[in-house]
């Protein structure tokens, strides 16, 4: 097991390292109660999440961990990383040190997939997952994706920026754009793309299946109409699993529902975590 220990603390950041040097992995922990681990996607780090989550968690006694997955944001690429497999036993690693008993995962896209992972090897200690446009077919040649198309907006920029943007997005307006810029874009620029790209040609996905469990914690997906990453239809093939779970589908919206469709997205949340028991 790899071992974690704090290096810096400034107020409700921590940054936590293995004990060797190794690595640095960032995770920012807000608030005190219940454990939330808040997980993002592929080339994201911790601030795609973190707005949407903190505008539903703040007054709600959640302690939330927001984590950039190595390579992704402030944690670095570790060369002992070669595939998801070895990727998700870290994860197991820093959750067996610093979360303690039952806890709650709100995850996107890859890091939806890793969700899947984590709640394969220790589903006794999941008290609910929150999915949202998941990964559920890691080879993109195998997903069943709808074509993309813009439903409205009329927002428009001639830059690399926009571009982008254009690829997730369905609803182009200048709000959603200069969200995109702040909480994901932004992020893009500081990956380690060596890093990510070993990772996706060793297959982006776990040497084992991730969704042939049958679960009984309490599960929501978000899915969405127009997603062309990772798309919907793959999902109502593994949401039978699931027998706690409650699944929506979002209209007129691409990859970012949160984005998309944040007034939709906030009450679907909240209205997960309000069902949740006082202990979990």
């Amino acid at each position: 097991m790899t071992k974690f220990s704090v290096l810096t603390t400034a107020l409700s950041d921590y940054c936590w390292k293995f004990e060797k040097g190794v690595i640095q992995i960032y995770c920012k922990i807000i608030g005190e109660g219940f454990p939330v681990l808040i997980i993002h996607g592929f080339y994201a780090d911790h601030r795609s999440l973190f707005n949407s989550m903190e505008n539903i968690l703040s007054e709600l006694p959640y302690k939330r961990f927001y984590i950039d997955l190595p390579g992704m944001g402030k944690s670095e690429a570790e060369k002992n990383i070669n595939s998801m497999d070895d990727l998700l036993n870290y994860l197991l690693d820093f959750i067996e040190q610093n979360i303690n008993g039952k806890f709650i995962i709100a995850a996107h896209s890859f890091g939806a997939y890793i969700a899947a992972g984590i709640a394969k090897f220790m589903p006794e200690r999941i008290s609910g997952l929150v999915m949202i446009c998941p990964c559920i077919i890691p080879d993109r040649k195998e997903r069943d994706l709808p074509k993309h198309e813009i439903e409205f907006g009329g927002f428009s920029s001639k830059t690399r920026e926009f571009d982008l943007f254009r690829k997730d997005f369905v609803i182009h307006t200048e709000t959603n754009f200069k969200r995109y810029l702040a909480e994901i874009y932004e992020a893009i620029l500081i990956t380690d793309n060596v890093f990510l790209k070993k990772i996706r040609l060793k297959g982006y996905g776990f040497s084992f299946e991730v969704y042939d469990d049958f679960y009984e914690f309490k599960t929501l997906f978000l899915l969405a109409r127009n997603d062309s990453r990772v798309g919907y239809k793959d999902c109502l093939k593994i949401y039978e699993n699931y027998k706690n779970a409650s699944l929506h589908i979002f209209e007129n919206c691409g990859h970012n529902p949160q984005i998309e469709k944040n007034i939709e997205f906030d009450l679907l949340v909240s209205n997960f975590f309000a069902a949740m028991p006082a202990n979990a």
